[in-house]
C-alpha cells in the first residue's frame, strides 16, 4: 500500500515538474531571439527537467528503507531509535563544547584588550 502511494507521489511530482517546464519553455522560446540567448535557456530547462526525472525514479533508497523498517520488530525499532538519539546527542554536545571554547577565547581576547 505504501509502495503504491510512493509511486503515485513520484508520478504526480514528475507531472508537476514537466508541467512547469512546459510553461517555462512556452515563455522562453518566443523570447529567445529577443534576449539573444539562443537555445541555451530552453536546453537548460530540458536538461534540468530530465535530470530531475531520472533522479526521482532512481531514488529507491526511500523504498528500501521503508521495506526494511516494516520488517523490523518493535523492540528492534526502539533500539535503533535510541542509538540515533545517542548519536544526535553526541553531535549536539560536541558542537556545544566547541562553541563554548570559542566564546571563552573571544572573552579572553576582549579582556586582554
Amino acid at each position: 500500500m505504501e509502495r503504491e502511494t510512493n509511486r503515485k507521489f513520484r508520478r504526480d511530482l514528475i507531472f508537476t515538474i514537466w508541467g512547469f517546464a512546459t510553461g517555462m519553455l512556452a515563455i522562453c522560446i518566443p523570447l529567445s531571439p529577443t534576449t539573444g540567448s539562443g537555445p541555451l535557456i530552453p536546453l537548460a530547462i530540458i536538461v534540468g527537467t530530465t535530470v530531475s526525472t531520472i533522479k526521482i525514479w532512481q531514488d529507491k533508497e526511500d523504498d528500501r528503507q521503508t521495506q526494511q523498517d516494516d520488517r523490523l520488530t518493535p523492540s528492534t525499532q526502539v533500539k535503533l531509535l535510541e542509538e540515533r538519539v545517542k548519536t544526535l546527542e553526541t553531535i549536539a554536545t560536541g558542537s556545544d563544547i566547541d562553541l563554548q571554547r570559542r566564546l571563552e577565547a573571544i572573552e579572553y581576547r576582549d579582556r586582554a584588550s
